[in-house]
């Protein structure tokens, strides 16, 4: 994700070869080493490194010398301006005005040179003069910004800055075992509780805010009662939903009302020759439908779901025919499936649409059952026995109540995650799609419950 706020710039440490620049570090060019490689190494624009070397344009040479800035090595920025968190639809111009000061100081103080935005970019709001003399609001705060460096894991940036693990993953939007790229900006909550001698501490909550900050690029909630929506984020968005398919095919095979004892067998027609994934179970297994379905729904294994689809009356294309039918019915216009896995990027939805999905899916037991099942152990004859678990953290832990639950992944999806879970005392439909790291859509959830359980959505759930 780009983002353009005050410059703090990685810097390692380097070898004596500073001799003869007092206020300055040194690269020495490598072989292979261009301008641009080296400036993001050190995240400095190839404009600011050409300046501070008087270069006149991007030639280098091995042996070369070049300054980096002493002055802007600081991993990390204290500072007591605002800061602001771009949304979708924002203008560099809207957001100066709403601010009370200048485009060009704006533009200034983050060194942005033209006026693209993108959502999710920090801006810092200058200070002083100029400055609109309010109460910043919840989403805006005084903010400590940390830039990844290689090798960085949240926790080790928790310890440092004396946090709690579990205060920097919500208050970032990511899990707590989320892969960290250098560059990243991680935000420290200012209201951090500094624990002695230099141990993580715990964190106050970070202050309330209208909207809290989701990894997942679409995202619905909406209460099961009352079918009020209580967060939405590009709900209409049309997405690849990868395993999140899986919902869809149970119902289908369920609404065919075949023998759930019947035995099927795995060949080579529910090998997966698009993304080329493996599975524990050989061609020729032999299980009860019902066995199939509790795997394909529990731990989203794909032979299963294609078996299911192959033994359908008509065989897959009657399946898939039935999926898509089944999708009109219930209102999904956004949505198309092509097989009963979700291996394939052509199945596509969007969080409004899957919302009614997992509604549907809640109205039968066995996928109500099958989706919160922690594990299962499985007999298979030319394997073994075989250990299944869910694929949804949040459902072997057990602290939250999960009536249905239904995890994705592929490249094209990203991470996705539905969930009929209360909130409060009441059920929610949450869809989380298109997320990057693993726990993310969980963490964004275990968010968004907290937002909303907390008041800080400005929300009654007790009053809905």
């Amino acid at each position: 994700m780009t983002t353009m706020i005050r410059k703090s710039l990685i810097g390692l440490a380097l070898s004596a070869c500073c001799i003869g620049f007092a206020s300055a570090d040194v690269h020495t060019v490598a072989r292979g080493d261009t301008l641009f490689g080296i400036a993001g190494k050190y995240n400095m624009s190839v404009r600011e490194l050409q300046s501070l070397n008087n270069l006149r344009s991007a030639n280098i040479r091995p042996g070369q010398k070049l300054k980096i800035s002493a002055d802007l090595l600081d991993t990390e920025i204290e500072t007591s301006d605002l800061s602001y968190t771009v949304r979708r639809g924002d203008s560099l111009s809207a957001i100066a005005s709403r601010h009370g000061v200048s485009l060009s100081a704006l533009q200034s103080h983050n060194r942005i040179k033209g006026s693209l935005l993108q959502p999710g970019q920090v801006l810092f709001i200058p200070s002083g003069k100029g400055a609109n003399p309010y109460t910043a609001p919840a989403t805006q705060q005084a903010a400590t910004v940390y830039r990844v460096r290689k090798g960085d894991t949240l926790w080790e940036i928790s310890k440092r800055h004396r946090v709690s693990m579990t205060s920097l993953s919500r208050y970032n939007g990511i899990a707590k075992n989320a892969p960290l790229m250098p560059g990243q900006e991680i935000r420290i909550p200012a209201s951090a509780t500094l624990a002695p001698h230099g141990v993580a501490g715990r964190s106050t909550s970070a202050p309330h805010s209208s909207d809290p900050f989701l990894a997942s690029q679409s995202v619905i909630v909406v209460d099961a009662i009352s079918g009020k929506l209580l967060y939405q984020k590009n709900a209409d968005q049309q997405k690849s939903i990868a395993s999140i398919t899986k919902l869809m095919t149970a119902m289908v095979a369920l609404d065919a009302k075949l023998p759930m004892d019947e035995k099927l067998t795995i060949d080579s027609n529910d090998l997966d020759r698009l993304k080329m994934t493996t599975s524990r179970l050989p061609l020729g297994t032999t299980m009860t439908r019902r066995e199939m379905l509790h795997l394909a729904l529990m731990s989203s294994e794909n032979r299963t779901a294609s078996a299911l689809a192959r033994h359908y009356p008509g065989g897959k294309s009657a399946f898939l025919a039935a999926m898509n039918a089944k999708a009109r019915a219930l209102g999904m216009s956004n949505t198309h499936f092509a097989d009963s896995t979700g291996l394939t990027p052509k199945n596509v939805s969007t969080a409004a649409d899957l919302a009614k999905l997992v509604a549907a899916a809640s109205e039968y037991p066995l996928i109500r059952q099958f989706t919160t099942d922690h594990e299962e152990l499985v007999r298979v004859a030319k394997a073994g026995t075989l250990q299944y678990r869910n694929t949804n953290v949040l459902v072997r832990q057990g602290n939250w109540k999960i009536d249905v639950s239904k995890t994705g992944y592929i490249n094209e999806a990203g991470r996705c995650l539905v969930m009929q879970a209360h909130l409060g005392n009441r059920p929610a439909y949450m869809v989380f799609l298109k997320s990057g790291s693993r726990g993310a859509p969980m963490a964004d959830a275990q968010k968004v419950k907290k937002w909303l359980e907390s008041g800080a959505a400005g929300i009654n759930l007790a009053g809905l």
